[in-house]
Parts: structure tokens; C-alpha cells; sequence
């Protein structure tokens, strides 16, 4: 896939079947270290972003993390959160992003789901019964 033109249609097929976690997991095993998945979020964020946009990914941040805080009390929703299909997570956060952003594309889209992955990832690394919910261990991510 051509990654500067963006089908979140076709992406959406790609994603379907694959847990969201293992997407999470791809993104802290590729970058090694906390501090460089850090880096790597501010940086997109700042790069990629307007000052418009980027209060949207803030918002939808915040937003998420505040979700994820709830899920975690909540025994019922721990493994419906991480085994969601990336596929309806790109989706739901894309329609999120649609609904606070006045113009976008597919490509812009994308990178707001590519960041708030990013954010997930951070978070996965900071919290100890995150990684316990998902299954793995913080060593894993370090071979």
C-alpha cells in the first residue's frame, strides 16, 4: 500500500481479524525502548499536525486514556478492550476524529489513528496491569 495515499477502507480489510493488542505490542517491539516510543509520539505529533489538529488528538487522548482507566476497574470489560479487531478500532477512532475536525482526509486520519496508537503503546509500557490484561510481560519487549 502506497503509505502517502491512505484507504482506510482497504486498511480496515488489512486490519480485520488482528487483535488491536498485537498492533501495540508491533509498535513497542519495534521501538525498542520506552523513551524512543516517547519520542516517537511527539514528534509525530508535533510534525504531522496543526494546532487545530493537534487539540483533536489531545482531546481524543484524553478521551481514551480516561476509557481505558474505567475498562481496567471494570473485570467484565479487561479483555473485550485489548481484543478488540484493529480494523474497529481504526474505525472508531477515525469517526471520532471526523467529529471534531471541520476538514480531513483518509491520510490525516490515519495519522491520528497512528499516533493514538502510539499513545496506547505508551501507556501499555507505563502500567504494569495493562500489560497483565493483555498477557505479556515488559521483558518481552526488550530481547
Amino acid at each position: 500500500m502506497d503509505m502517502k495515499n491512505i484507504n482506510l477502507k482497504e486498511l480496515e480489510k488489512q486490519y480485520a481479524g488482528i487483535p488491536y493488542k498485537k498492533l501495540i505490542q508491533h509498535q513497542i517491539r519495534k521501538a525498542k525502548k520506552y523513551n524512543k516510543i516517547e519520542k516517537i509520539l511527539e514528534y509525530s505529533i508535533e510534525t504531522f499536525f496543526s494546532n487545530e489538529e493537534k487539540m483533536v488528538v489531545q482531546t481524543l487522548m484524553d478521551i481514551y486514556r480516561q476509557e481505558l482507566m474505567v475498562d481496567i476497574n471494570n473485570i467484565f470489560n479487561r479483555q473485550k478492550m485489548w481484543n478488540i479487531d484493529c480494523a474497529e478500532m481504526l474505525h472508531r477512532i477515525t469517526s471520532d476524529a471526523k467529529s471534531y475536525l471541520s476538514k480531513y482526509d483518509d491520510d490525516l486520519l490515519f495519522n491520528i489513528f497512528h499516533v493514538i496508537t502510539l499513545y496506547f503503546s505508551c501507556i501499555t509500557l507505563e502500567n504494569k496491569e495493562i500489560r497483565k490484561i493483555m498477557g505479556i510481560k515488559k521483558g518481552l519487549f526488550f530481547i
